[in-house]
């Protein structure tokens, strides 16, 4: 049986330049964007981004073992030219964490980087709710966070984000701690097919000012009772 031309290993940090310019091409189409991370065709909009995400990663990482930021390679089987399709971000909550700690909004929910003082709250306008909805699920209790989830366009639909979405499953099930994300209403058939399971709605007022759901979603460890599938914060 032939090998996988695909690989997910952890990414070094002169891989961020090019995950940075992955993640900004692919949610470039969101309103938010432009404000959050800039014209990536603007000279050093996606050094900022590949030094933020650096930042987010490396600060995680001081705190809590293991990698945070994972890429997925495909290895030419012809040339043996490698790659970067994919990447993704586990933030790895592997131990408690006290109330101060997990009620500070992730660095890249803060938007502080966001020079326009109008600008900053209508964006924290938009990712208050995200960070308030962690918080009442999780609190403090340890557990995998993915966030930006991203696949080169060319390499869409050929698995490759599945299996950066099952690298951090298979970590939540060795330490037995749940898995979460907010996901599209499009994903959540993705999600459910790798064990997540749909916990509710996030409602929020878009940036358009129209109302918009995040459905949220949560792989348990096996073994799980229903009744244990509960906020941590009610």
């Amino acid at each position: 049986m032939a090998s996988s031309p695909f690989q997910v290993p952890p990414a070094t940090e002169a891989d961020f330049p090019a995950l940075a310019s992955i993640m900004v091409y692919a949610f470039m189409g969101h309103p938010t964007e432009l404000l959050n991370t800039g014209d990536p065709a603007v000279p050093g909009v996606l050094e900022a981004a590949s030094a933020r995400h650096l930042h987010a990663c490396r600060d995680h990482e001081s705190r809590f073992p293991g990698p945070v930021m994972i890429k997925c390679i495909h290895k030419d089987p012809k040339t043996g030219e490698e790659e970067i399709v994919a990447s993704a971000e586990w933030f790895i909550y592997s131990h408690e964490r006290s109330r101060e700690e997990y009620e500070k909004m992730h660095y890249l929910l803060s938007a502080e980087w966001i020079e326009d003082p109008t600008g900053r709250e209508k964006m924290l306008k938009l990712r208050r709710p995200v960070h308030e909805q962690r918080v009442h699920w999780m609190a403090g209790k340890p557990y995998g966070l993915l966030m930006y989830l991203c696949v080169a366009p060319k390499w869409r639909k050929q698995g490759v984000g599945t299996m950066c979405v099952q690298w951090g499953l298979d970590r939540c099930r060795e330490l037995g701690i749940p898995a979460y994300l907010e996901a599209s209403v499009e994903g959540v058939p993705v999600y459910k097919k790798l064990g997540f399971e749909e916990m509710g709605v996030l409602r929020r007022t878009s940036w358009d000012d129209e109302e918009e759901e995040m459905p949220v979603m949560i792989c348990w460890p096996p073994g799980t009772k229903d009744e244990e599938k509960k906020p941590a914060e009610r």
